[in-house]
């Protein structure tokens, strides 16, 4: 009884609520850009040894979950963050020196935000997504975080003193 005794206010309020959720939608269109990681053995390096042949055991073991979980900090590791940063250009180029680290560590923190890495279950997949606004920057920041993300990668799974041997 007592909202029919205020129409005009009942249908303000409406009205107001009604393009606050018109305005939301339309200015916070959001759009995801995703890529996905699949974890596997390297080759197989059978043991050489002065023992008779034995049966060999060529079956590869399984990518355990600690593997898995490893790669997954490793894509949300804030170094590699802070890279991306960088390079995707969330941080204005004209920002002055004595404020860009503050400005590249709020930029990390809205990046972890916003990204989302998780471990597809009983799989060997990891899973990457972004969301933004603006689908070229969601394009170009899991670009530059995949091409990073493999760099570091592969600089962890290589044998140390790789590059001196083979030089």
């Amino acid at each position: 009884a007592t909202l029919f005794r205020r129409p005009r206010l009942v249908a303000a309020a409406f009205g107001f609520v009604l393009v606050a959720v018109m305005l939301s939608a339309v200015f916070s269109a959001r759009y995801e850009s995703h890529f996905k990681v699949l974890l596997r053995r390297g080759r197989f390096d059978p043991v050489i040894s002065s023992q008779p042949a034995s049966a060999m055991d060529f079956a590869r073991p399984d990518i355990t979950e600690e593997e898995l979980n490893s790669e997954v900090e490793l894509l949300r590791d804030e170094d590699l963050l802070k890279q991306v940063v960088i390079l995707g250009g969330l941080v204005a180029a004209d920002t002055p020196a004595l404020e860009r680290p503050a400005e590249i560590e709020h930029a990390v923190r809205k990046l972890a935000g916003r990204l989302n890495v998780e471990a597809l279950k009983k799989s060997n997949l990891i899973q990457v997504s972004y969301k933004d606004t603006n689908p070229d920057r969601a394009a170009r920041i899991l670009s530059a975080l995949s091409n990073l993300y493999v760099e570091k990668h592969t600089n962890l799974q290589r044998p140390a003193g790789e590059n001196q041997f083979f030089a």
